[in-house]
């Protein structure tokens, strides 16, 4: 009896003298953000491994107490001391390798510190488990140890955030779960083509996501850089920016992954897979293409080849085998129908490649018949064209109504054809025109006012229109400063020191 009694104060002992050195550290923090050469790192390292003995021995251990509480008579009883201070013993392992890790990386992030914290306050409620279950009563230990098993879990998520990410157990939850706690659920991606993908929400950010976000995240700051935003990406960390529009070289993020594999600045680091060669290939475009965060992929033109297969194999798989299937017959539908309409009215329709569900539009072979009636046979499949050239036909103002909604035309020629230029202001709904050719129309001084509201126009020919002279032009000019406004011949207007010397010489 005396040797129990003497074991269980030499417990208690232990575990007064565990509590208090566990309370200082608490209130102590190493954590200085400069990484450590040292034996720290080394054995830091093995946190990973050690960190999982707690949490199974607390299993066996809630196990253990819930059978002994059933049957008062078990044999399962008497293994809990000797769980319970093994568990103690690892508990305290996990705390000292996870502090070395930490400190000999050179963590400082809130979310290390947090987790530090709480696996502090973790072994000393384990201390706590061990010191109270020498009492005789055990209704505060049970309470205790149920708190334990929250705060382990708690610990053990902060640390699971820590190497993947908050989001990491709750990222795949069905809605309803995602609801139930209190997490924003995520429309799914629906757009019906590849052209609708935003590049950097659909395409850029997911590769971000999947290999760089778990170290570049404001809980995990690797460099000082976070990469969940692209305001993140253009203001960089220690470096520069990650990210810098237009110039690929001078972008740490495409430097890093494309170092060889064993140099020791290579990302992602060894334990992840590198990026693939499409992956490579998009981020490469993406920034040699202004690094815009808000762009879909239809605002450009042809995709280099190895980008565009990466993109097509993306939407491909955001795509479910029902939604594939119902695409595949939509497109059937499509191709059918112009195909008809083609045969019918002698229009030539051609897709920009095989398989595209984008068209071109030439009237050349029935210039004569062509209407604006006819254009209306086209209307119902009007976002499908991204070319039209009409030139020569019978095309009049009324058809302008029409054309306004076929907002996928980039390049529409309406040369020769017999428009006066009253409604060519409906153009604007075209956001995506860049040019657009009015050569030998009737269009008067009247339509300067229509055209200049078409501000997305990159291009105009006005070559042989009432618009070549130099008043419609400055005021064309002035209401368009991005478009290149093309006609035979532009008089300049001289400058006005040359204007006096001409008319002295005249006099």
């Amino acid at each position: 009896m005396a040797t129990k009694n003497r074991s269980t104060l030499v417990i208690q002992l232990l575990g007064g003298v565990g509590m208090l050195g566990l309370w200082w550290l608490s209130g102590y923090s190493l954590l200085d953000g400069e990484p450590q050469d040292t034996l720290w790192r080394f054995f830091g390292r093995f946190h990973p491994v050690v960190l999982h003995l707690p949490i199974g021995l607390f299993v066996l251990l809630a196990i253990l107490e819930i059978i002994g509480l059933r049957r008062s008579d078990s044999k399962a009883t008497e293994l809990v001391p000797l769980v319970l201070g093994i568990t103690v013993g690892v508990t305290l392992l996990a705390v000292a390798t996870g502090t070395m890790l930490a400190y000999g990386e050179g963590a400082k992030e809130p979310l290390v510190q947090e987790h530090m914290r709480n696996g502090i306050w973790l072994a000393m409620a384990t201390i706590m488990l061990g010191v109270m279950r020498t009492l005789p009563s055990r209704g505060t230990y049970y309470m205790l140890l149920v708190a334990t098993a929250g705060l382990l879990f708690w610990t053990s998520h902060q640390g699971g955030s820590i190497t993947h990410g908050r989001d990491y157990l709750t990222e795949h939850a069905p809605d309803s779960i995602r609801r139930l706690l209190g997490l924003e659920v995520e429309e799914s991606v629906k757009v019906k083509r590849v052209e609708d993908l935003v590049v950097f929400d659909h395409l850029v950010q997911p590769i971000i996501e999947q290999n760089c976000v778990s170290c570049h995240n404001p809980d995990k700051l690797k460099g000082e850089l976070s990469l969940e935003s692209i305001e993140g990406h253009l203001a960089g960390g220690e470096l520069g920016p990650a990210v810098v529009p237009f110039d690929v070289e001078a972008s740490e993020l495409l430097f890093r992954i494309t170092l060889p594999q064993d140099d020791k600045e290579f990302m992602p680091p060894d334990e992840k897979t590198p990026l693939n060669a499409g992956e490579i290939s998009l981020l490469a475009w993406w920034i040699e293409q202004g690094a815009f965060s808000d762009q879909t992929v239809g605002t450009f033109g042809p995709l280099p080849v190895q980008v565009d297969d990466y993109v097509a194999a993306v939407f491909a798989e955001m795509l479910s085998p029902e939604e594939r299937a119902r695409m595949q017959e939509e497109q059937q539908e499509l191709y059918a129908a112009l195909a008809g309409i083609r045969a019918e009215h002698g229009v030539l329709i051609l897709p920009l490649e095989v398989g595209s569900d984008q068209f071109t539009l030439e009237t050349n072979a029935v210039r004569k018949a062509f209407d604006d009636g006819m254009l209306m046979v086209l209307a119902p499949h009007a976002q499908n064209f991204v070319s039209a050239d009409l030139s020569g036909t019978s095309l009049t103002d009324a058809g302008i109504a029409t054309l306004a909604k076929f907002v996928r035309l980039r390049a529409l020629n309406l040369s020769r054809t017999a428009l006066a230029g009253a409604t060519l202001g409906q153009l604007a709904a075209l956001s995506e025109l860049e040019s657009l050719n009015l050569y030998g129309t009737k269009i008067d001084a009247g339509a300067v006012d229509q055209l200049a509201q078409l501000t997305q126009l990159k291009q105009l020919f006005l070559f042989q229109t009432a618009l070549e002279n130099e008043d419609a032009l400055i005021r064309l000019r002035e209401a368009l400063p991005d478009c290149d406004i093309r006609v035979a011949a532009v008089v300049e207007p001289l400058p006005e020191a040359e204007e006096k010397s001409k008319d002295t010489e005249t006099s």
